[in-house]
């Protein structure tokens, strides 16, 4: 369908073609656009596997899970969009509700004493 806009009102007017999340992102906002979209996934994916790496911290398996969702939900971007079942929304939510929550920060504070 993308070829025949293209045959009809030219390359430049025809649009962009819905490929995935990510290519659209970049292609209407450029690196900059696509590096503020992925920002809060990448900040999450980094400070849970920093969870994960602490020697001290008990729930390693429930963080590991999560991670698993995350990287299904975010790869399905790849060639879909993500709005269509906001599950990623959900998930960034959890996520950071499971590393920066009250309660997350005081068994924190009472596993390092």
């Amino acid at each position: 369908m993308w070829l025949d806009f293209r045959e009809k009102l030219g390359i430049f007017r025809s649009g962009f073609p819905m490929l995935g999340e990510y290519t659209v992102r970049f292609g209407e906002t450029g690196i900059i656009g696509l590096s503020a979209f992925l920002a809060p996934v990448l900040f999450l994916i980094f400070s849970m596997v920093e969870k994960i790496i602490c020697k001290t911290f008990q729930y390693k398996l429930e963080y590991e899970m999560f991670l698993i969702s995350l990287f299904g939900i975010i790869a399905s971007g790849i060639g879909d969009n993500l709005n269509i079942t906001y599950c990623c929304w959900v998930l960034l939510g959890l996520g950071y509700a499971m590393c920066f929550g009250k309660a997350s920060s005081e068994k924190d504070v009472n596993e390092r004493t």
